[in-house]
């Protein structure tokens, strides 16, 4: 939901209401002239209106295929475009800010690329256009925007995301973890409580082990913790139930209790590394785009939110 916020150009809640009055006064002048046109949403003096709307509803499919950053799927309801525009709109003026000004020969050498590149002619270019029911306007506008977008995230969103090692192993261990072939090697450290100090609560041996390895904060339920370096340990040796359990569990994690005799046993996964490296070679940076592209979108859902309060918007 976006909020009517206080910036350049819109210094009181008068000046805004005086905006909104005469945008929809100068709607109602030639009432009697022409059918109006409804205004759905005011991004600082720009008018949205309902046609602009239905528009791009109604040739959602080729600009998908133009900009699918902009439009995801081929459907999307009347809240999703006005979002869609201004979040352009929010862009432009960010890109404005740092000093970048896309402008039409930048367009058009893009364009002119286009063509180049898939082979095709001006006229065909137009041909196409027509039978997708857009035209070349808006195709330039696309280009425009879409020109924008990629130096927004560039500068913007890329410097705000980082990936680790972790995060990517962690990501392939899930993503395998039913495939009996991989086999790792381990860092491990062993909590050992015993069963009767603990009782009905075993749900919470997990967190109370892993405040204590955090904190040093000792819940009453572990007092008799014992805790033992094992170092690197390789799966041959390991009890089926421990390499299952290892085997779930996230390096830089603690596995959940396995009980075993008189008491239970935890592990912490310090490190957790595959024998076979080729394999996670291979999918590294499949992983790594995946984690980026999701990891990217949230933060690009987050800027939006906030770059908005900076903004006079208003959806009716």
């Amino acid at each position: 939901m976006y909020r009517r916020m206080n910036c350049q150009g819109y210094n009181s809640p008068m000046k805004n209401l005086l905006i909104c009055c005469l945008i929809f006064s100068s709607f109602h002048t030639f009432a009697s002239d022409k059918p109006l046109d409804k205004i759905v949403a005011i991004f600082n003096k720009e008018v949205i209106t309902l046609s602009m709307v239905t528009r791009i509803q109604s040739n959602i499919n080729a600009r998908r295929t133009i900009a699918p950053q902009f439009y995801p799927t081929d459907k999307m309801t009347q809240k999703e475009v006005i979002d869609q525009i201004i979040h352009t709109r929010l862009i432009k003026e960010k890109l404005f800010e740092m000093g970048y000004n896309i402008t039409d020969d930048q367009v058009e050498d893009q364009v002119k690329s286009t063509e180049q590149r898939l082979g095709i002619n001006r006229k065909e270019l137009l041909a196409y256009l027509k039978n997708n029911n857009l035209s070349f306007n808006e195709y330039f506008e696309l280009i425009r925007s879409s020109i924008e977008f990629s130096i927004f995230h560039s500068r913007v969103i890329t410097p705000l995301i980082s990936i680790s090692e972790q995060q990517i192993k962690n990501t392939f261990y899930r993503m395998n973890a039913d495939k009996r072939t991989l086999s790792f090697k381990y860092d491990l450290v062993l909590f050992i409580v015993p069963a009767a100090d603990v009782g009905d609560k075993s749900p919470l041996l997990k967190d109370w082990v892993k405040e204590y390895r955090q904190t040093g904060i000792q819940a009453s339920a572990i007092k008799h913790l014992q805790v033992t370096e094992l170092g690197e340990v390789s799966e041959e040796g390991l009890a089926k139930n421990i390499m299952t359990s290892l085997k779930k569990t996230d390096e830089g994690d603690i596995s959940s209790p396995i009980l075993n005799g008189d008491s239970y046993n935890l592990f912490f996964v310090r490190k957790k590394n595959l024998v076979e490296s080729s394999i996670f070679l291979d999918e590294k940076e499949k992983i790594r785009n995946k984690i980026f592209a999701e990891t990217s979108q949230d933060m690009m859902e987050i800027w939006f939110k906030r770059e908005a309060n900076n903004h006079f918007i208003k959806i009716l």
